[in-house]
């Protein structure tokens, strides 16, 4: 077989064409005798490859630190210890909810504490003591005037209790800035802090939730505490005595707690008390502790 005319490889004349006029046994011979590369290398000029240059070998990078395309590689998050910052104070501000006897209650808690309180009197409050108390005086005055159900007196206590909660007000936001975020200071100013957690409200006694003021003067509202052994509640009330004398009482039968049962005909700066009884199928339970409250 001729090595030129083999198929598929570089054909030996044309490798080496000085050699083309000689045998193909010397030709054989000859190349054999030869280095392999230079071979390898004539028959690749020929065929118009050129000496080719290896590329560097690309450096191994791990798999987890590939990104794939059109993916924005984030960041390491930096953990760092950060101390947790007190919540700041914030005063209970529902004075205009307040009833006149809250009301005036909240007055003489600011007057004890913010206006009393060396520590805080030493910061000089915006309102000072004379003004703050003169409101607080008129306010009390025309709430014992108030008492006869005078709509003319009620509208005056009404108009000054408008100037006593503004006042309030401005010293609950100056007392949450100036207490430095510490509840005890804020506390001793007579104002109350909101709190986050909800807190239920304690009954009055075993029988009766809580006791209002009336819609109208003249008139308490009063919210039962439920008795899952109860068919219906009896309450009675009468006018407060002194030295073991007997009451007069009213009594009025009440089948549902809710909503509160409101009292009416009452004398306005009267005290009444007031007793709550179940009356289950064993028949009627023993009367509640009484608790007493002045009719506004």
């Amino acid at each position: 077989m001729n090595p030129c005319k083999s198929k598929g490889r570089v054909r030996f004349c044309e490798a080496f064409p000085e050699k083309s006029g000689s045998g193909s046994g010397e030709i054989l011979k000859e190349i054999c005798s030869q280095p392999r590369t230079q071979i390898i290398s004539r028959s690749f000029e020929k065929i118009g490859i050129l000496k080719l240059k290896m590329a560097p070998p690309v450096p191994y990078r791990p798999r987890s630190k590939i990104q794939p395309r059109n993916v924005i590689p984030q960041k390491e998050k930096k953990h760092m210890t950060t101390e947790t910052k007190p919540k700041p104070i914030k005063a209970v501000l529902g004075f205009s909810r307040l009833a006149p006897l809250g009301l005036q209650e909240r007055i003489n808690a600011v007057l004890d504490g913010l206006y009393a309180d060396p520590a805080w009197v030493s910061l000089n409050p915006p309102i000072d003591k004379a003004t703050f108390k003169a409101a607080g005086d008129s306010y009390a005055s025309l709430s014992t005037a108030a008492l006869d159900g005078s709509r003319k007196a009620i509208a005056a206590r009404k108009h000054q209790g408008t100037v006593v909660i503004k006042m309030l007000k401005q010293l609950a936001h100056w007392a949450e800035a100036a207490c430095n975020e510490d509840m005890k200071t804020f506390l001793a100013s007579g104002f109350q802090a909101v709190t986050t957690t909800p807190t239920k409200a304690t009954p009055l006694t075993e029988s009766i939730r809580k006791i209002e003021p009336g819609p109208n003067p003249g008139q308490f509202k009063v919210t039962l505490k439920d008795d899952p052994d109860a068919l219906a509640y009896q309450l009675q009330w009468a006018p407060a005595v002194a030295n073991g004398a007997t009451p007069t009482w009213t009594s009025q039968h009440i089948g549902l707690t809710r909503p509160p049962t409101i009292i009416s005909g009452l004398i306005p700066g009267t005290s009444y008390m007031f007793q709550v009884r179940s009356i289950t199928k064993a028949g009627a339970a023993a009367w509640g502790d009484p608790i007493t409250r002045i009719c506004t």
